[in-house]
């Protein structure tokens, strides 16, 4: 029987070191998992899987709740991204930057992968598909897909907001040139090959590679860790690669 959420955090945080110092200058006081080092919440998670798998998400629910209630320009830092994705690609940069708290690592990837696309006021989702493989997606979200698909080549027309069948077609295409499954419908495993992958040529070029590059290392900057609003310190090797897998 899986153990509750509280239980796994309870375990991982045990031997959490002091805490991130705070002070005036938009800078906090970290609780729980952030309080760790990527190194730490690394060891933990292979010696206590199960428990990480239930954890790191869940941890990130609640920090990204706390975003989406306390910066006035955020409704929704998660417009299609579940937390144990972030959960993911969170892990995979801490195990390139073992020293770094994972709160640091948290905030980086809120700044290079969320903030571009969140959603910034109370707005209507509009469903997409049908059966069993619908979905809803706000319309700034399919606006954002749709302007991603523009400028890969896959999609020409106007960038409206609306699903319709020239998107649905523009989403088939890439899902071929990535090697998905070719739904036409803009799931998970297809938003992360169209958002998070590198600068690729679209129909009629070099078709899209299957496999995530890298978004491009942030730029040093000095201090400690600041709220998600600031701009966080980076330092941080950003060489992120998403698996499709």
């Amino acid at each position: 029987m899986r153990r509750s959420a509280l239980l796994a955090l309870t375990i991982l945080l045990g031997a959490a070191p002091a805490a991130l110092a705070a002070d005036a200058k938009d800078q906090f006081q970290a609780h729980g998992l952030g309080r760790l080092t990527c190194k730490r919440v690394i060891e933990l998670c292979k010696t206590k899987k199960e428990d990480c798998q239930l954890a790191v998400p869940t941890w990130f629910e609640g920090y990204l709740t706390g975003f989406n209630a306390l910066y006035s320009d955020t409704y929704d830092i998660l417009p299609w991204q579940p937390a144990a994705l972030i959960a993911d690609f969170t892990l995979k940069i801490c195990a390139k930057n073992p020293d770094a708290p994972m709160l640091e690592v948290a905030n980086a990837v809120i700044r290079d992968l969320l903030m571009p696309n969140r959603i910034k006021a109370r707005a209507d989702r509009t469903r997409i598909g049908e059966g069993d493989d619908a979905l809803a997606l706000y319309r700034e979200t399919v606006r954002a897909t749709q302007q991603r698909l523009v400028d890969l080549g896959f999609l020409k027309g106007g960038v409206d907001g609306s699903f319709g069948p020239g998107t649905r077609n523009a989403v088939e295409a890439f899902q071929k040139s990535v090697g998905l499954q070719a739904t036409g419908t803009p799931d998970v495993r297809t938003m992360i090959a169209l958002f998070y992958s590198g600068p690729q040529e679209g129909a009629g070029g070099q078709q899209p590679r299957a496999q995530p590059s890298a978004p491009a290392a942030a730029p040093q900057a000095s201090g400690s860790t600041s709220a998600p609003g600031n701009q966080p310190p980076t330092k941080l090797d950003l060489n992120l690669a998403p698996s499709l897998q």
